[in-house]
């Protein structure tokens, strides 16, 4: 059975990766060197290296990447910056992808993480509102996407005009509001936040930014601690 673009684009990144950005690929390099040689053609295009330090075709890496764009957005604009590096823009003029190196399109080791992002990037177009806490007294607030700041949610919900949600209440009535929307990622959230004080076109805005974050809880349980802390204080 032929492989699949995916297919074939993660056999080559991890080789291109490692002669081009990252010599620490070494060995997803040489586990994809191992499937290369079992493709003729994949195989024939990457300059039939014999081992994983022979000389190498690089373009097969752009080829793939396109075709993978291609395959989930085909509206979008393929373009080279000042530096030469290879990117594209979404229909909304967006920069999505930017790359590394001159004529390159940034890397990435497989073809889900591309997708990943390509996915993220349209779920956040998408998102036109979200419910976040206010850092400073933990109240539930209404984010709208392409306007800045926030309204709260007292004022933005029918029959609870003049009500003020804070703390845990705050915190469930969240969850409970994003899940509605489809919001399942604290990075979305995360994004909007950012994009409603800094700016929609800022790094911040995108979810993709936090990533390489590993946290142990919501960012936000630390407002719903001091918020209820407030609570509890004498008046």
């Amino acid at each position: 059975m032929p492989l699949t673009t995916a297919q074939k684009f993660d056999i080559v990144a991890p080789i291109v990766i490692y002669h081009k950005a990252d010599m620490m690929y070494k060995k997803q390099a040489q586990a994809a060197m191992k499937l290369l040689k079992k493709d003729t053609e994949l195989f024939a295009l990457m300059g039939q290296p014999a081992k994983l330090d022979d000389v190498v075709e690089f373009e097969p890496y752009n080829i793939l990447f396109r075709e993978v764009i291609s395959a989930n957005q085909p509206g979008w604009t393929e373009f080279r910056d000042e530096y030469g590096a290879l990117g594209y823009r979404n229909d909304n003029d967006q920069y999505v992808f930017t790359g590394d190196d001159s004529n390159f399109f940034p890397w990435y080791e497989t073809a889900a993480l591309i997708v990943r992002r390509v996915t993220a990037v349209m779920a956040t177009r998408k998102m036109d509102v979200c419910y976040s806490l206010l850092l400073t007294t933990g109240e539930l607030i209404r984010i709208t996407r392409g306007e800045k700041g926030y309204m709260s949610y007292s004022s933005t919900a029918p029959g609870h005009e003049g009500e003020k949600i804070t703390g845990e209440e705050a915190f469930k009535k969240m969850i409970i509001l994003n899940l509605a929307l489809g919001i399942t990622d604290w990075r979305v959230r995360q994004a909007m936040e950012v994009g409603s004080q800094f700016g929609w076109d800022c790094p911040g805005a995108n979810p993709d930014s936090y990533n390489d974050l590993t946290l142990d809880k919501d960012p936000l349980l630390d407002v719903v601690e001091r918020s209820e802390k407030h609570k509890q204080q004498p008046v």
